[in-house]
């Protein structure tokens, strides 16, 4: 049974990220579910910023079981989520950089 105050939440995220799908509503809830109402808003904003096809990343790393999709996620808002800047990366004195994603991997 969804509660009324999951009703809200995933009424926040469709105004916010219109087209999300049942399965990103479920993740949004999981993330949000220990967070104020002001860190709320700002993920919706951020939410609303990305293309979609970054939203599953950015909420697998909300949800704290994921290091490599929190790498990748700051990673690609750090360029404005063009993944080829990411792999082009040239800011070595990022604490991120070594772990960046998108790198041609070599043998």
């Amino acid at each position: 049974m969804i509660t009324p105050d999951q009703q809200s939440k995933m009424r926040h995220a469709r105004q916010k990220a219109p087209g999300l799908g049942a399965m990103t509503i479920r993740r949004l809830q999981a993330a949000t579910s220990r967070l104020t109402p002001s860190q709320e808003a700002l993920i919706g904003d951020r939410l609303s910023e990305m293309p979609k096809t970054s939203i599953t990343t950015y909420l697998r790393a909300l949800s704290g079981k994921s290091p490599r999709a929190a790498i990748k996620a700051m990673c690609m808002e750090c360029v404005q989520w063009v993944r080829k800047d990411v792999a082009e990366c040239g800011s070595p004195a990022c604490p991120l950089y070594p772990y960046r994603p998108f790198q041609e991997r070599h043998p």
